[in-house]
């Protein structure tokens, strides 16, 4: 008997969807939300109606959901046809922008390549991550997230991918450090964010140290955060082998989508200031 592959919600970076493209024969990738911090996603929507100097559609796409909140809707949407969800944390790495009114803007290169958040810079200065501000805005931005997954029947079927950075590639060779900070100096910030994540009772995965290596040869280049392929299957097998003790697939059954980010809807146009 052939078994139906389980359908997958990723949030976060490239290191949720390369796990589940490498594991594509047992998971189907349902939905995929990148570039948007928990911070972000679960204040107020901000709508953008300037111009943007991507050429990625996608990446526009992924911007200006980030804008808009869209990560909890989206869940709304697709919870019902959702098996697990799995998020990484690499896209909260650079902080967040306040867009005034309550709103707030993942920083990230696709962002900062747009010059969007450029129109930002009078409201306020960016929040870095592992700032106390940012962690007290994560801490409760992980409250709203969870009581969403709660509500949808998902909290136990959430897997968190802990970020551990490479030092190393699989021949040896010293990878490039990133945004200022060593490898040992990222894990270490991101430390209280995934402490915050186990209170809440997620489960957090974390690779073998003997796997926290860089791939030379990964499709997106050489970062701290592109395994080999070994730390992805490694993953996917433990996610898979905890999603069958839950009972496997969900039964599919309606959930009506309702509003998620409270507040109101900020808006701002090229010819016009941020509040």
């Amino acid at each position: 008997m052939v078994q139906k592959k389980l359908d997958v919600f990723l949030v976060g970076s490239c290191v949720s969807r390369d796990l589940q493209d490498l594991w594509a024969h047992r998971f189907y990738r349902r939905a995929y939300v990148a570039r948007q911090s928990i911070i972000s996603a679960t204040t107020p929507a901000y709508v953008f109606e300037g111009e943007h100097q991507l050429e990625s559609a996608w990446q526009h796409r992924m911007v200006q959901g980030d804008l808009a909140s869209s990560l909890l809707r989206r869940f709304a949407e697709d919870a019902a046809r959702t098996d697990l969800v799995i998020w990484d944390l690499i896209d909260e790495r650079m902080g967040v922008q306040p867009l005034g009114d309550g709103c707030y803007g993942t920083i990230t290169p696709d962002s900062l390549r747009s010059g969007i958040l450029e129109a930002f810079a009078e409201v306020g200065d960016p929040v870095s991550f592992g700032a106390p501000e940012h962690l007290e805005l994560w801490a409760d931005a992980l409250v709203r997230f969870v009581t969403l997954l709660d509500a949808l029947g998902l909290r136990s079927r959430t897997f968190v991918l802990r970020p551990q950075w490479a030092s190393r590639d699989a021949d040896g060779e010293l990878l490039e450090p990133e945004g200022g900070r060593s490898a040992e100096q990222w894990t270490e910030a991101y430390a209280p964010y995934v402490e915050l994540i186990e209170a809440a009772g997620l489960p957090v995965l974390s690779l073998p140290d003997s796997l926290v290596l860089g791939h030379q040869a990964h499709r997106w280049g050489v970062a701290p955060y592109h395994y080999v392929d070994e730390a992805y299957t490694t993953w996917a097998r433990e996610i898979e082998d905890r999603v069958e003790a839950l009972g496997g697939k969900r039964p599919q059954h309606p959930v009506p989508p309702e509003p998620v980010a409270g507040g109101e809807v900020g808006r701002h146009t090229d010819d016009a200031r941020p509040a």
